[in-house]
């Protein structure tokens, strides 16, 4: 049994889910390639974000997404702000293309620090309307400060968070549960999809993750799929996937 995720099941079971994707605002936390986002802007999304750490990813993210259409070579040069959400300065989301798509860098350091500023309890971040970074949400090198902005802007809109292997580290977990709260706070009927290999469901970071987003007021559902990888002489492969929606109790007055 292999030990890596096999994203392409979670890419077909987002595309057979179309009240999960048609016409919705998708982002993807922790891209990498981004196949996920991908998958959900050619299945009928009219939003995806892509997001991650790396430069070097999002540049690729941006070369993924011109190959399958969604982008195109962007007409002219950007600002300096500009680059740091497309490194290089070559592609922009394809007009002709039904969905928009962005893809841009994303610290989740810098969405735990914006929480513990002026959060305190999580009903409280719940409900927060705050659309301007504080001054303690402070970036470093790769300059994320424009992108938690542009997030804070859009995260009331956004219907589904998608994150693939994110939560294989205990020390993770707290970031990205506090991330996917974050991008969910003004949307309480809006889901995260957070995809894991089975084998490891009750390691410790996975363990972690469904306290912390417990904590913060999720209910979360475990499904497991196995799915037939024909890339790899047809091995048979198990991956969990988390289906996490806010308790209501936590978002109604």
């Amino acid at each position: 049994m292999s030990s890596e995720i096999d994203i392409v099941g979670v890419c077909r079971w987002l595309v057979s889910q179309p009240h999960l994707i048609r016409g919705k605002r998708i982002i993807e936390i922790g891209c990498g390639t981004a196949m996920a986002g991908i998958a959900c802007a050619l299945a009928g999304a009219e939003y995806v974000a892509l997001t991650d750490y790396l430069p070097a990813i999002i540049k690729n993210t941006w070369v993924n997404l011109s190959l399958n259409g969604l982008a195109v070579k962007a007409s002219q040069p950007a600002d300096d702000q500009q680059q740091h959400a497309n490194p290089d300065n070559l592609y922009t989301s394809n007009p002709d293309s039904p969905c928009t798509v962005d893809a841009f860098l994303l610290d989740w350091n810098d969405i735990s620090r914006w929480h513990e500023a002026h959060v305190g309890a999580p009903a409280a971040f719940a409900h927060s309307d705050e659309t301007t970074p504080p001054a303690t949400c402070s970036s470093h090198a790769h300059g994320t400060t424009d992108e938690v902005t542009r997030l804070k802007k859009l995260c009331h809109a956004f219907d589904l968070v998608v994150a693939c292997e994110c939560i294989y580290e205990e020390s993770h977990c707290e970031l990205v549960s506090r991330t996917l709260s974050f991008l969910l706070r003004n949307t309480p009927n809006a889901e995260c999809y957070v995809a894991t290999p089975a084998h490891e469901q009750r390691r410790p970071g996975v363990i972690r993750f469904e306290q912390c987003m417990s904590q913060l007021g999720f209910k979360l559902r475990l499904e497991v799929t196995t799915v037939e990888d024909r890339m790899w002489a047809k091995e048979e492969r198990l991956y969990g996937r988390f289906i996490c929606q806010r308790e209501l109790q936590q978002i109604e007055h």
